[in-house]
């Protein structure tokens, strides 16, 4: 099979694309360059798992625009990160701890469980939950929940 089938030039139209964004986003491209000693490899693999939550970038990652869809970060490292909400995208410019929140909802966590799990009160808990609400323009935990299955986080 020649190297110049569709497939394959959709891909590296696909890393070509990638390789431009990481290029034009100079918060993201000067934290990892930091991180990887302008190792552009390791650079760019590391802001496709972030920003698009998976290697490779597959056909079915395409948006309508023919653009890599970014996904939300689901990541082991999302407590500590320092690329959170530079190279990953994260929903309505939600905090740090807010995105966390939400993920544990999605886990069906109860609020005294999530407040344990990340060392703060309920009443912080339900503050940041309605802090949530608010940027989501959604009403009610069921709510929050149902969107944060919905979005895989």
């Amino acid at each position: 099979m020649s190297d110049n089938t569709p497939v394959n030039n959709n891909l590296k139209d696909i890393n070509n694309i990638i390789n431009q964004e990481l290029h034009n986003d100079t918060r993201a491209y000067i934290m990892l360059s930091s991180m990887f000693n302008d190792d552009k490899k390791l650079m760019l693999n590391e802001f496709i798992r972030c920003r698009y939550n998976k290697l490779p970038i597959t056909n079915n990652k395409l948006s309508t625009y023919n653009r890599p869809k970014t996904s939300p970060p689901k990541c082991n490292k999302i407590n500590k990160c320092p690329n959170f909400g530079i190279v990953c995208r994260i929903p309505f410019n939600l905090s740090r701890k807010e995105y966390i929140i939400l993920t544990y909802l999605s886990e069906n966590k109860r609020i005294n469980q999530i407040a344990t799990l990340i060392n703060c009160s309920n009443k912080n808990i339900n503050s940041h939950l309605h802090n949530i609400q608010k940027k989501l323009s959604l009403t009610g935990t069921d709510d929050l929940i149902l969107y944060a299955k919905r979005y895989n986080l």
